[in-house]
């Protein structure tokens, strides 16, 4: 029942529709059922439109920031060692003495008493 013009007018419906809503509401009528409830205007459809597109639009807002987020994180961008942290890590790293498990002290050691 769309109109060729474009108008959003409400529309009347054709006789066509008319008898043959009509020849069903005598045959329910006539078999005892209860009338067909009235259409009414669907006021949900422009709702579900407006979560259907924040929906989406949230799914691909949070895409894009996580793809730029995870990008920036392997790329040292940010993250526990970001800039030239790294390098004064890999540095401090070097001139680090490691204690050999020997320096360790041990409950069985002498040097654990003393401790």
């Amino acid at each position: 029942m769309s109109d060729p013009t474009g108008s959003t007018a409400q529309q009347q419906p054709k006789p066509t529709e008319l008898a043959n809503a009509a020849a069903e509401e005598a045959r329910r009528r006539r078999l005892g059922l209860p009338p067909l409830p009235r259409r009414r205007r669907d006021r949900s459809r422009p709702v579900r439109l407006a979560l259907r597109w924040l929906v989406s639009v949230g799914v691909l807002v949070a895409v894009a920031f996580l793809g730029t987020s995870a990008w920036a994180y392997f790329t040292g961008e940010i993250g526990p060692l970001r800039g030239n942290e790294k390098d004064v890590a890999a540095l401090t790293a070097v001139k680090m003495q490691v204690p050999s498990l020997r320096d360790i002290p041990t409950r069985r050691s002498p040097t654990w008493a003393a401790t």
